[in-house]
């Protein structure tokens, strides 16, 4: 079951392992034919799935520019992945567990806590 993400956030704890719903989904368009979007843990779970989709012949013609971002936090030394892949049997990595919320403000925000830092991250973008 997919669900969709219209103006509400997600809290940690609709995110963390025990309960995260990666079937929940976020699409931001731009009138024009290109659009992002992705799941809420950033798991791209569909081959539409990116941050830049753009159309080349609007409304239709698309192509995948930018699929994802691999984001790693360094904090005194320790290295804290932050993005999520999906592999046959396997996530890797898992950095789903330090996502505290996400939410469309209006666009899509991340907010992860690594290392007692909160770290706020906004998939910023206009007209493409």
């Amino acid at each position: 079951m997919q669900h969709e993400v219209r103006n509400g956030s997600f809290r940690s704890e609709r995110l963390l392992p025990a309960g995260f719903d990666a079937a929940a989904e976020w699409l931001e368009t731009n009138g024009l034919g290109g659009f992002a979007s992705s799941t809420v843990i950033g798991l791209n779970t569909r081959r539409y799935h990116g941050l830049l989709t753009a159309s080349t012949t609007p409304p239709t013609g698309r192509v995948l520019l930018l699929s994802k971002l691999e984001e790693t936090v360094v904090v005194d030394g320790q290295r804290y992945e932050l993005a999520a892949n999906q592999y046959p049997g396997a996530i890797y990595p898992q950095g789903y567990q330090y996502l505290k919320e996400f939410r469309l403000d209006p666009f899509p925000v991340f907010i992860y806590r690594v290392a007692g830092l909160e770290i706020g991250e906004a998939d910023l973008h206009g007209s493409w």
